[in-house]
């Protein structure tokens, strides 16, 4: 009886809500510059720089993706910062470079905000394709759980879009009773077998 309890109670461990959030840029006016918060579900992203609002959104203009992208336009080299309000475990993105040479963009995850624990990074190269202006790619960033990246380009300008990310799991209200009903079952029967030991 107690390990069936126990085996019960560590499936309850492994059911949890795994939700994929798409940070949806065609919902923000044309023009409009960062800091920019946008709501997706149960995940808000703030979307910044140290620089200010040097990032504004514009219709793509890029050969690979549509909709609305967010591009740093000026002609100096920024960062760009995402801030989430809660856990992520990937986060993958479209994204457009122009500079000079072969330029590349470089996407580092931390966990505990800006200027936090760093957790990961990747580098991707883009590739202009038949008809396309920029070196054009897709990136993508999986592992340890994270709440904030931070995206850099060695290009002057960079641009992205159709950005997806899967939020960490969180366990059902469902299963955080089962584990707790398990745990106390599983007290009553250890106090129930000490007491029929003392008689």
């Amino acid at each position: 009886m107690n390990k069936l309890l126990v085996a019960a109670t560590m499936c309850g461990l492994l059911t949890s809500v795994v939700s994929a959030t798409v940070i949806d840029l065609d919902s923000i006016l044309v023009g409009t510059t960062i800091p920019i918060a946008l709501t997706s579900g149960p995940v808000t992203a703030v979307l910044s720089s140290p620089d200010g609002g040097v990032f504004s959104i514009f219709p793509s203009f890029f050969s690979s993706f549509a909709g609305n992208v967010l591009v740093d336009s000026d002609p100096a080299s920024h960062v760009l910062n995402m801030v989430f309000s809660r856990s992520l475990d990937s986060i993958n993105f479209q994204f457009a470079l122009n500079g000079p040479g072969s330029p590349s963009i470089t996407v580092k995850t931390l966990a505990g905000g800006l200027g936090g624990l760093e957790i990961g990074s990747a580098t991707a190269i883009g590739v202009i394709l038949p008809n396309g202006l920029f070196p054009e790619g897709f990136i993508s960033i999986t592992g340890q759980r994270f709440d904030t990246v931070e995206i850099r380009s060695t290009a002057i300008d960079f641009g992205i879009g159709n950005i997806a990310a899967t939020a960490a799991p969180i366990p059902e209200p469902s299963t955080v009773i089962s584990i707790i009903t398990g745990i106390l079952l599983l007290g009553l029967l250890h106090v129930k077998k000490q007491q029929h030991r003392n008689v």
